[in-house]
This record gives C-alpha cells, sequence and structure tokens, in this order.
C-alpha cells in the first residue's frame, strides 16, 4: 500500500541471538509494545492509541491473532524462520482489514533457492537457552523449508521492590524473580508450490507447546501458577497472475490455541484451581485485482471467519462458550493519472452473527476509506482518511491470560482517522551516500473507544471511553554512509486525551506514552582474513519511552524507560560458521511493563550457528 505509513525489516537484525519479535518491534517507528516480563511472557503490539486487538498479525498470509485474548502473542512468532517483516501504521492492505484503526503485522518467511541446511546453539543471561535446526530445498519452481527450535530461561532476574512507595526509596529492596521460567518447543513447516510462473502456492503447517510460570506483579509474585499452551496452525494461500490484467489471491487457514492454567494456591484470581481456555478459527478469504483501463484498478476482497471461544473450570462455574461467524465483501477502485497523481476508495460492509452468554445478535459494521498520493519528482505527498465500527473480539468479551481478563460489558467502537504524510525518497546522493526521510501527522476521534486500564488484583481489563481522540506526529530518518554505516532515526509524538469525562484532573488515555523515540547505527566491518573472517556486522540501538499511566485517574504511573543495546555478527569458515553477540539494557535500566510487572535488567545473548 504506497499511501500508507510503513516500514520494512530484513537481513541480519532478525538473526540476532536471544531475539524476540516484540524487541525487534520495540525499535520500529511508532509502535508501542507491551510485554508481561521476560522470554516467554505475553508480548502485544499496537500503533497510534489503538489496542493490540485492532492490530491484525499475518504469517504467510494467515492471521496469528487468536480467540482467547484477541491479539497476537509476539513471543510465539519465530524470527529465525522469516525473510521479511512489513509494519503498517494506521492504514493497511486491504487484504489486512480492518483500516484506518490500528494498521497491520506481515511477517513473511523464508523462501530457499536451492539446498540449505542449519544447526544452531545459543546460550544467555538468566537461564536463557536456544537449540535450532533448519533444513530446506529449492528452485526456480518452489522449494520447502522444516525448522524445529526449542527455547528456554529461567527468568530469575533481579529487580527493585519499592513496596508500593515509589517516592520513598528507604524500604527499597532487592529480589530475585521467581516462577517465570518458560520453555518452548515449535516446529514449522513451509513449502512453495510454483509449476508455472503465473501460479504460487504456499502451505504453511506449525505446531508449538509451552509451558510457563505465572510469576505476577512484583509487590505480589506467585509461587506456584503455571501455563501450558498449546498452538496448531495451518494455511495455504495461492497467489494466481491471470495475464497482465488480473491477479487473485485466495488463503484458507485454522487455528487452534489452548492455554490451561493450573493455580492450586488461587494466586491468579481465577476462582478455582484449574482453567483451560480454547480458541478456534476457520477462516477463507479471496483478493481479486483487475486492471480493467489504463492506470485503473479494481479491486474486491471476501472474507468468511467461524471464531469461537470455550472456557473451562472444575467447578464449571465460570464456563463460557460463545462464537461468532462473520461474512466481509470489500471493494476499491483506484485511479491514476499521467502526471503520476495516484487516488483511491475503499468501502466494505462486515457481517457478524455473535453468539455469547449475554446476547445472539447480528450485525453489519461498514467501513471506508479514502486515499490519495501525489508524487513530487523522487518523493511523494500521501493522504488517508476512514471511518470505521468495530465489534469487541471475542478475546476482549471473555478472553484471558496471565495479565489480561476480557470485559462482557463492552460495546462496539465507531471513529473517524486521518493521517497526513510527505515521503522522501534520496533525499540526498552523492559519494558520501544516500538519505531519506518520512514524516506524518495524524488524527482519530471515536466514540466508546477500547482502552484498557489496571484493576485493583494487578491484571488489566479493557473498558469502554464514551468519547475520545489521538492526535500525534510521526517522524523518521535514514542515511547510508561510504555504503558501509547506516544511521536510522525515529520519533513519535502522541496525545491520547479522553475528551468525554465529566471529571477534572487527568484525560490521557493509559498505557499511552506521549513520546517514543529510537536511534540506531549499523556498520559493516572490513573482513580479517588473519582471523578467517569473511564478513562482520556491528549494531547499537537505543529505545525510549515516556511515562504512562495505568489508570483512568492518572494515580499509577508506569515510569519512563530506556534500552540501549550492541551486537555483532561475524561469518567464519568462508560463511559456514556464524556467531553472534548481543548485549541489552547495558545502563541498566528499571524497566516495567503493562502490569508492573519488572523487565530485565542487563543481559548478554551469545550464539553459533552452523551452516551447510
Amino acid at each position: 500500500d504506497e499511501t500508507a505509513a510503513s516500514s520494512v525489516v530484513r537481513g541480519r537484525r532478525l538473526q540476532s541471538p536471544g531475539l524476540s519479535a516484540a524487541s525487534l518491534l520495540r525499535g520500529e517507528t511508532g509502535v508501542t509494545v507491551n510485554e508481561g516480563g521476560g522470554y516467554g511472557a505475553l508480548s502485544t503490539a499496537a500503533v497510534r492509541g489503538a489496542t493490540a486487538a485492532q492490530m491484525p498479525v499475518l504469517l504467510a498470509g494467515v492471521r496469528l491473532n487468536d480467540d482467547i485474548t484477541g491479539t497476537a502473542d509476539l513471543s510465539l512468532v519465530p524470527l529465525w524462520l522469516l525473510s521479511r517483516v512489513e509494519v503498517y501504521r494506521g492504514n493497511a492492505p486491504m487484504e489486512a482489514d480492518p483500516w484506518g484503526i490500528g494498521g497491520a503485522i506481515f511477517f513473511e518467511p523464508r523462501r530457499p533457492k536451492g539446498p540449505e541446511a542449519a544447526a544452531g546453539l545459543g546460550t544467555g543471561s538468566f537461564g536463557y537457552g536456544s537449540a535450532h535446526a533448519r533444513v530446506g530445498m529449492g528452485n526456480a519452481h518452489g522449494g520447502a523449508l522444516f525448522g524445529v527450535r526449542y527455547e528456554g530461561a529461567r527468568n530469575d532476574y533481579t529487580y527493585v521492590d519499592d513496596g508500593g512507595t515509589s517516592f520513598d526509596a528507604g524500604d527499597d529492596v532487592a529480589r530475585r524473580r521467581r516462577n517465570a521460567d518458560a520453555g518452548t518447543l515449535d516446529g514449522w513447516a513451509l513449502a512453495t508450490l510454483g509449476p508455472r510462473s503465473d501460479l504460487d502456492v504456499d502451505l504453511l503447517a506449525h505446531e508449538l507447546s509451552r509451558s510457563q510460570g505465572v510469576a505476577g506483579v512484583g509487590l505480589a509474585p506467585n509461587r506456584a501458577a503455571r501455563l501450558a499452551i498449546r498452538r496448531s496452525l495451518y494455511g495455504v494461500r495461492t497467489r494466481l497472475t491471470c495475464g497482465a490484467l488480473c491477479r487473485v489471491q485466495t488463503g484458507v487457514s485454522f487455528l487452534r490455541t489452548r492455554s490451561d492454567f493450573d493455580d492450586p494456591l488461587f494466586e491468579l484470581g481465577l476462582g478455582d484451581r484449574r482453567l483451560a481456555a480454547t480458541g478456534e478459527r476457520v477462516e477463507a478469504t479471496t483478493l481479486v485485482r483487475v486492471l480493467p483501463w489504463a492506470r485503473g484498478e479494481l479491486s474486491m476482497h471476501l472474507r468468511g471467519a467461524h471464531e469461537a471461544l470455550a472456557i473451562h473450570t472444575d467447578s464449571e462455574v465460570g464456563n463460557v462458550q460463545s462464537a461468532r461467524t462473520q461474512g466481509r465483501l470489500a471493494l476499491g477502485v483506484s485511479q491514476g493519472l499521467r502526471s503520476g497523481v495516484r487516488g483511491a476508495l475503499l468501502g466494505a460492509l462486515d457481517l457478524q452473527s455473535t453468539r455469547t452468554p449475554r446476547e445472539e445478535a447480528v450485525r453489519v459494521l461498514p467501513a471506508l476509506r479514502a486515499t490519495l498520493r501525489i508524487p513530487l519528482g523522487r518523493h511523494a505527498l500521501l493522504a488517508n482518511a476512514a471511518s470505521y465500527v468495530r465489534q469487541p473480539t471475542l478475546g476482549e468479551l471473555y478472553g484471558i491470560s496471565g495479565a489480561v481478563r476480557g470485559n462482557p460489558a463492552l460495546g462496539s467502537e465507531r471513529g473517524l482517522s486521518a493521517d497526513l504524510g510527505f515521503r522522501a525518497l534520496d533525499l540526498s546522493r552523492g559519494s558520501w551516500g544516500s538519505a531519506g526521510l518520512a514524516a506524518f501527522v495524524y488524527g482519530r476521534v471515536a466514540r466508546d473507544l477500547v482502552a484498557y486500564r489496571r484493576s485493583s488484583l494487578g491484571y488489566v481489563t479493557p473498558y469502554n471511553v464514551g468519547e475520545a481522540r489521538v492526535l500525534g506526529a510521526e517522524l523518521e530518518a535514514a542515511a547510508r554512509l561510504f555504503r558501509r554505516v547506516l544511521l536510522r532515526a525515529s520519533a513519535t509524538l502522541a496525545d491520547p486525551r479522553d475528551t468525554g469525562s465529566a471529571t477534572e484532573g487527568n484525560t490521557l488515555l493509559p498505557f499511552q506514552s506521549r513520546l517514543l523515540a529510537t536511534a540506531e547505527m549499523e556498520w559493516e566491518l572490513p573482513a580479517i582474513p588473519l582471523l578467517g573472517v569473511s564478513e562482520a556486522h556491528l549494531a547499537v540501538r537505543y529505545q525510549h519511552q515516556t511515562s504512562r499511566y495505568a489508570d483512568p485517574t492518572g494515580l499509577v504511573v508506569i515510569p519512563e524507560q530506556g534500552n540501549l543495546g550492541v551486537e555483532l555478527d561475524a561469518l567464519f569458515a568462508r560463511g559456514h560458521v556464524r556467531a553472534q553477540v548481543r548485549a541489552t539494557n547495558l545502563l541498566a535500566s528499571r524497566r516495567f511493563d503493562t502490569v508492573g510487572t519488572p523487565l530485565p535488567g542487563r543481559a548478554l545473548y551469545a550464539s553459533t550457528e552452523v551452516l551447510f
């Protein structure tokens, strides 16, 4: 989508030891990442004042958002199997839907071009360890990639317990995190079949098993609560090119996620010792693009899905059965002029039939979006405007995790959004290198906006904000110097407000930082034949996030935090051995996330991989 605010991550940034998808996305412009602790904790991403449930996350065209929480858990995404990550802020391509709310994230898997095999080991701070192996094959007619990986950590890092008196350092005590261990075993199978140049078929299969402790917040750590997660994901995507005038993409997928909570000491407030939450979704999509006339394009997107969320307890008191069936029709038309100006108009109707313990209802939800792109030489002026109506997901209504609880009383959200941007490519070119920048301003007004707040029991729950608006600006710049050094920086300013509150005092929305800033440098080092180093890279990255409120009144504050990291990557033995080292939080900053959970301090990770 040429008019959307977006960024792309690829290459070495996906291969750092101990790096999670959440940590990767934290360095992207405008992306707010919420984590519930160290490795293995629930991690989600959101942009522009939206919630994580409003951001579709897709892997090879298959939606990863599950119905237990309504979000995509980024800690389950396998960076080691990816070739590219595309991040859209605010507006996204038609196949992502919805538009104008929370953008989208597309994870694209690697596709082997020939025979390959690799195996590697990793180790790191706080008991982190990993092992993986993969084998692949491919040619001009298709390819396949199979991989298995184990990753785990004790997460026994130390943190400062302030006893609930953040303004009195006299009672601060250093404690060690406990019952926060996590271990994950997952396997992936990817295949691309392309017997003809105009048809591609992608097959995806995934099985995952994770066991972890549910540590709780710093002031009230849990001692015995455990969580086991199982996930099965299968999908097929086809892409057909009908000459120069037509493109058709179809997809079918199945996702099943089960979370089993074991709470023998009743530390999680579940009301029972054991609780099982199961979410399932079957989905089918079709996207057709036709070029019927010069510089014109017609698009149609069809989506049908059935989702179900079931919660069972030993006593059956808290049992919940909910389901939703939906069909979506989206149509779009775009037209370009000889001057290069291009505009588009897209509209959609979403028919949803929902059955929950509170109601059985059928709703029609409309959406509309208009876009404009005006070229200015190598640069472009971009504009988007959209309206939407959104039903809460089943996960937002009844979902459950270690840190999040659903709210059955949530109502529909409706709103308007707009953004205006300028993108400059090759802003300056010379023998020294090149530079570029992009800047966007955006606004959003909503009625019954879905936001989150922390409860007195320590977890967070969604609620409707009667009237709200979010204003913001995003700026990113990059420069490549002498072909060896890449510099990137970004800043996001936001002013998220509850405009309908009748009470005086704080009007800032919970869990929304007013400033996100990132800076990074990547340096391609010269080869060192004497040491057998054929290629090496050094990277330094810093991210800063200002303080946030955890409740609507502004009484609970999550402090500002920063993270300085360094990475070194080297290839030995003619490219057959890769060694990597990554250090994080070098300044040992105190960091917290959504429910006041302390995040790890200074840490070191290393890995070695043999490439065949």
